[in-house]
């Protein structure tokens, strides 16, 4: 496995795993342009879900700017490009974004997800590798958001 690191985005390497099941964390920042979700898994009317989950979910562009893995294998090049980023300060960045009245709907819980699009800077990035699927866990620290998006039902795209 090798980390393959873009320039330009303001993450520095801390430290570097690259055995059995690769890791690297990160310092700095770095803005990313896509989507914040806040949803529960099993909808809001299910009792059995203790909290949401609260997503990072990077466009193309954004996708581009983050570090990830690569593995050559018999003339193959396989990416491990991170799209889901696990926020670690989910429910923070939900209030940020959306303010309490709205982030309340959801924590109560009355609605199934709510979402916005924009770009989003975050730090403290950890990226690896496990199951053959990429994850990645930051810190949401501030959005630029253009155009506030409020939904009942979001698409979530499907995960390892």
């Amino acid at each position: 496995m090798q980390l393959v690191q873009p320039k330009g985005n303001g993450l520095k390497l801390e430290r570097l795993k690259t055995k059995e099941e690769p890791a690297a964390r990160f310092t700095g920042q770095a803005w990313i342009t896509g989507r914040f979700l806040a949803w529960w898994p099993a909808g809001a009317s299910n009792a059995s879900d203790e909290t949401p989950e609260y997503l990072l979910i990077a466009d193309a562009k954004g996708a581009a700017k983050l570090p990830h893995f690569t593995l050559r294998y018999k003339n193959q090049r396989l990416q491990y490009l991170v799209e889901i980023i696990d926020l670690t300060n989910g429910e923070a960045a939900m209030r940020l974004i959306f303010g309490e009245a709205k982030a309340r709907q959801l924590l109560d819980p009355r609605v199934d997800s709510v979402d916005a699009t924009g770009t989003f800077l975050i730090e403290d990035y950890e990226v690896g590798v496990e199951c053959d699927a990429a994850w990645a866990h930051a810190m949401f620290v501030k959005a630029e958001i253009p155009r506030n998006l409020f939904a009942g039902r979001g698409e979530v795209p499907q995960r390892c």
